[in-house]
């Protein structure tokens, strides 16, 4: 007589509840997480970090014990170490033909034994109380143009913006920065929500958009 074959292993079939499969989609996410976590902290990890921008912020005033200040050749010579952002002032004086000039205003003033506002004094006067040439902006763009491949960007910011004049001029800048070629590389400075309104409105009159 045979004896009886052994009954087959059954398949035992697992259904979770929703709860339960919540909980192991949480679980096998987590992992992964933690898994992508301790790949990226290895010490041969292929994963690099960009390295932070190095911007010069009023390093133009260097030579302020010397008498001197922002000019071509220390622009030039931050170029060439390595800077390549910008972070600086402009300012305008009476004689508005002179256009605009690259410094920081208490910075010149202090030097010069001058009261505010900058404004008030002609770039004549300045030069020769300072026995130094100022810095006009339309040579700072010419020097951007000349180097547009080593800079990333220069951050503008019109001084005595409560001047009423203040938003002619801001407008006047804009039409000179339309026609500089390196519009791309500029960014403008607004401490308020009416100085952003401002420059929105100067910028639509120029036909140029900037940060």
């Amino acid at each position: 007589m045979k004896s009886p074959k052994p009954a087959a292993a059954s398949k035992r079939v697992v259904v979770l509840s929703h709860p339960h499969r919540r909980q192991l989609v949480l679980a096998l996410l987590l992992t992964v997480l933690v898994v992508l976590l301790y790949s990226a902290l290895l010490p041969n990890s292929t994963c690099e970090i960009a390295p932070p921008t190095v911007a010069s912020h009023r390093g133009f005033d260097v030579n302020a014990s010397a008498g001197g200040g922002p000019s071509v050749a220390s622009i030039a010579a931050l170029l060439h170490a390595g800077v390549r952002s910008f972070d600086v002032d402009l300012f305008w004086t009476v004689d508005e033909s002179a256009g605009f000039f690259v410094g920081h205003p208490p910075s010149l003033l202090q030097r010069l034994g001058l009261s505010p506002p900058l404004s008030q004094y002609s770039s004549g006067a300045l030069r020769q109380r300072s026995q130094a040439a100022l810095l006009p902006l339309s040579e700072l763009l010419a020097l951007a143009k000349r180097s547009v491949a080593q800079i990333d960007q220069i951050s503008l910011e019109l001084k005595e913006p409560e001047h009423y004049l203040w938003a002619q001029k801001l407008l006047s800048m804009y039409n000179q920065i339309a026609a500089s070629g390196v519009a791309h590389k500029l960014a403008l400075t607004a401490t308020s929500a009416r100085q952003a309104e401002q420059h929105r409105r100067a910028q639509a009159s120029a036909r140029i958009s900037l940060q």
